[in-house]
């Protein structure tokens, strides 16, 4: 505990220091240096601080009809955040981005888990031992570096080289990855755009995924089952092509993503677990935009994947296609967009078990402006309400989110 403290308190000082000598640098040099500063020396940077505290509640029935009783839950959250980044810019076609990211997130003693034995009468319920027990939390840092710079080639060629290290932390897992990215992107004419895209990335376990682990593990038959999680690792490679007016674009992208380790859900203990192996998924995406008028925009996108794993068998519950329609307009003060989503249904593993079905809902979301610096939204997730289970291990398993309504208010000093 005490070490966990000693590394959050190294974190928050690492952030402080880095923000305080980049703002006392930029403004001290432009104070001292003025008009040419700004023309040799052209920098900015930005950074913000976010709190949240959030609630989730849940049902689920144990059991493929609830034969095992009724699960009950309530999750309450609290995440912090900060955030700093120093672009640089070193003459008229290049620049440098330099940036630093941390997060801290932990369940809190509020939240609780309550199970019910139905095959008794009267039914018994049994709180799980972790409830109103505050977990580890999980902390992560990234450090992250950008340099991009421009060539006349044709009608101009933009090259860029990333680095990016992550760390995570938590009482039980821990994981680190330092990712390269390189990207190409070659404007042929004043329409015609290419580009090529070679990435690694790292996705670590989440609290909710490291605190659900924490809840069963006392539960299962065999708890070395749902050891520490591992952060799955994902090389990526895309290679498109767009063209590009003021009221017409259109895109075809070429995809290949490696998955080593990939985290996901199942085997015999319901868990969260790491797959072994190397996940292959190939796919190709195509998006359109089209600008009827000042106040309506209709965009579209379509993609289609398969992934396999080192066997070359398919993986369970990755869509095999799906479509996006978004239709963006104004209408006096307020900017709407209503979204159409569609997914025709997901591979599974088995290939004696035909595909689970897909699914078709609707989001609605407008946005008010009632200063200059500030907003009000409303989100329909799902406004007609539909109900599907998505699948979970090639089986439909996981009830859909039902209609919902999100309200928020945002203001930037």
């Amino acid at each position: 505990k005490l070490r966990k403290n000693c590394v959050i308190m190294c974190q928050g000082l690492i952030f402080l220091l880095y923000y305080v000598v980049c703002s006392h640098l930029y403004c001290n040099t432009y104070r001292e240096l003025g008009l040419f500063y700004v023309k040799l020396w052209d920098s900015s940077d930005n950074g913000y601080v976010k709190f949240n505290d959030s609630i989730e509640k849940g049902v689920s029935a144990i059991g493929a009809f609830g034969e095992g009783g009724i699960e009950v839950y309530e999750e309450f959250t609290e995440s912090w955040e900060l955030s700093s980044e120093l672009l640089w810019r070193v003459d008229e076609g290049s620049d440098v981005l330099f940036g630093l990211n941390w997060n801290t997130a932990k369940r809190t003693d509020e939240s609780f888990n309550v199970s019910s034995d139905l095959s008794t009468a009267p039914p018994q319920f049994t709180a799980n031992v972790t409830n109103h027990i505050e977990s580890d939390g999980f902390d992560t840092m990234s450090v992250f570096s950008q340099y991009q710079t421009r060539f006349n080639v044709l009608r101009g060629l933009l090259l860029t080289f990333g680095l990016r290290y992550d760390d995570g932390r938590s009482a039980q897992e821990a994981f680190s990855q330092t990712s390269p990215r390189f990207a190409l992107v070659q404007k042929i004419t004043d329409v015609w755009n290419a580009k090529l895209l070679v990435g690694q990335a790292l996705r670590g376990p989440s609290n909710k995924e490291v605190t659900l682990n924490n809840q069963i593990r006392d539960d299962v038959a065999d708890p070395s089952l749902l050891g520490p999680i591992d952060a799955e690792t994902i090389t990526s490679t895309e290679i498109g092509v767009t063209y590009d007016t003021s009221f017409v674009s259109l895109g075809l992208t070429l995809f290949q993503n490696e998955t080593d380790d990939a985290i996901t859900r199942g085997g015999a203990t319901g868990g969260f677990i790491n797959r072994a192996g190397t996940t292959t998924t190939e796919g190709i995406e195509m998006e359109m935009r089209y600008a009827v008028n000042a106040s309506l925009q209709l965009r579209g996108n379509y993609s289609w994947a398969e992934a396999e794993d080192e066997s070359g068998n398919e993986v369970d519950d990755v869509p095999t296609q799906k479509v996006n329609i978004i239709a963006m307009f104004n209408a006096g003060p307020l900017e709407n967009t209503l979204i159409a989503h569609w997914v025709k249904d997901y591979r599974v593993a088995d290939s004696e078990v035909s595909h689970p079905d897909g699914f078709n809902t609707v989001d609605f979301n407008t946005v008010l402006a009632f200063s200059k610096n500030s907003t009000v939204e409303v989100q329909v997730r799902n406004m007609f309400d539909k109900q599907h289970k998505l699948p979970k291990s090639g089986t439909p398993d996981v009830p859909l989110p039902g209609r919902s309504i999100h309200f928020s208010i945002k203001s930037h000093l």
